[in-house]
């Protein structure tokens, strides 16, 4: 399996549970982007 191919978990919601690891490099490459959180959201293709 490479990079790019995860298996997410999701819970009971149905909302994809993101590890802490992922969403520590996530909020980097926000500060790093110099975006607003809706452009680099929308960059990223979250909500």
């Amino acid at each position: 399996m490479n990079e790019t191919e995860q298996i997410l978990k999701v819970d009971g919601a149905g909302r994809v549970r993101t590890p802490r690891a992922k969403q520590e490099e996530v909020l980097d490459g926000f500060e790093r982007s110099g975006m607003t959180g809706m452009q680099f959201a929308r960059h990223i293709g979250i909500k």
